[in-house]
């Protein structure tokens, strides 16, 4: 089956670009494009993309909060968000609001697709700018842990309870335990002590 794409960025000329990029690959179809929010959130809701390469800086709503209304809409979408910010601040945000991975528009067409890639198999994806801007000393590449359960990760490396990380990131807190133990399984760790060494190594505690 296709990959279905819906391009979000309010500049015609470089979505265009995207759409004759991405439509060389064999197994990817663009189902639609989008210049602002209001046209996102009838593009996701009429063509159902797989994946949104959403633009963080729209004119009239931020990317932070349009993922979550996107997200809202249709949770299976898959985010990647595309932003010419290379700063931490934006990143960390864009993850937490939902989307899976962050590629600023200076990389190539290679590490949009890989991205693309990623999300669709429930993997995190960091562009190479993105990643030192996160884990200045970590290599770069896909994670095997989903944008959520990074979230969660923290939240436990942080200290935080189960009611807490529920309450903090608006899930119950069976959801929270199910990715905890999805955490475990896929780094192959057992204790918080050893969540919490990890989180550091890979830069995703806030300095």
């Amino acid at each position: 089956m296709p990959i279905r794409i819906g391009l979000i960025d309010d500049h015609r000329i470089f979505r265009e670009a995207l759409q004759l990029e991405l439509q060389r690959v064999s197994d990817i179809v663009i189902v639609g494009g989008a210049a602002n929010a209001a046209e996102a959130l009838v593009l996701v809701d009429t063509q159902r993309p797989d994946v949104a390469v959403l633009d963080v800086g729209l004119p009239d709503l931020g990317g932070v909060d349009l993922a979550g209304q996107l997200l809202q809409l249709m949770p299976s979408l898959k985010i990647v968000a595309l932003s010419g910010y290379a700063e931490r601040f934006f990143i960390e945000a864009m993850l937490q609001a939902g989307a899976g991975a962050y590629v600023v528009k200076s990389a190539g067409g290679e590490d949009l697709l890989a991205a693309i890639r990623a999300v669709m198999a429930g993997s995190t994806y960091l562009c190479a700018d993105a990643c030192r801007a996160l884990k200045p000393n970590a290599a770069c590449g896909s994670s095997p842990l989903t944008a959520r359960e990074i979230s969660v990760l923290r939240c436990v490396a942080s200290g935080m309870r189960a009611a807490e990380i529920a309450g903090f990131l608006g899930i119950s807190t069976g959801t929270v335990e199910t990715h905890r133990k999805n955490i475990k399984a896929k780094l192959g760790l057992g204790s918080i002590a050893e969540l919490t060494q990890y989180a550091l190594r890979e830069g995703l505690l806030k300095g």
